[in-house]
């Protein structure tokens, strides 16, 4: 198969395979998160081999917050608030247990 071309521009894609460039690294950051081929963590800036990668780099993130061994001061937050299951991100730790709760309770039934 044929690779399409692109001109080539100061800033290539750092995914393997991935031919695309850009003019600035915030427009090839933008293209990974875009991209649903590449698994990328824009907090972290950290790339991942697939989205399963992805969630579990997430959940290690939330995990000490989740088990009670980190800081719990309302200022401290773990880098990532994320289910576990759906992959789904949230702002909150709140927000996170309601959609656990509301999605165990559709489970129910």
């Amino acid at each position: 198969m044929a690779v399409p071309l692109h001109p080539i521009r100061a800033v290539p894609c750092n995914i393997e395979n991935c031919f695309q460039s850009f003019d600035t690294e915030k427009e090839m950051k933008r293209h990974k998160l875009d991209d649903p081929t590449h698994f990328y963590c824009r907090r972290c800036n950290v790339d991942c081999e697939d989205w399963e990668s992805l969630i579990e780099h997430k959940v290690e993130g939330m995990a000490p917050w989740v088990e009670c061994r980190a800081d719990r001061r309302p200022e401290v937050s773990p880098p990532h608030i994320v289910c576990e299951f759906c992959g789904m991100d949230f702002k909150s730790m709140g927000g996170r247990l309601q959609h656990r709760e509301q999605v165990r309770s559709t489970e129910l039934f």
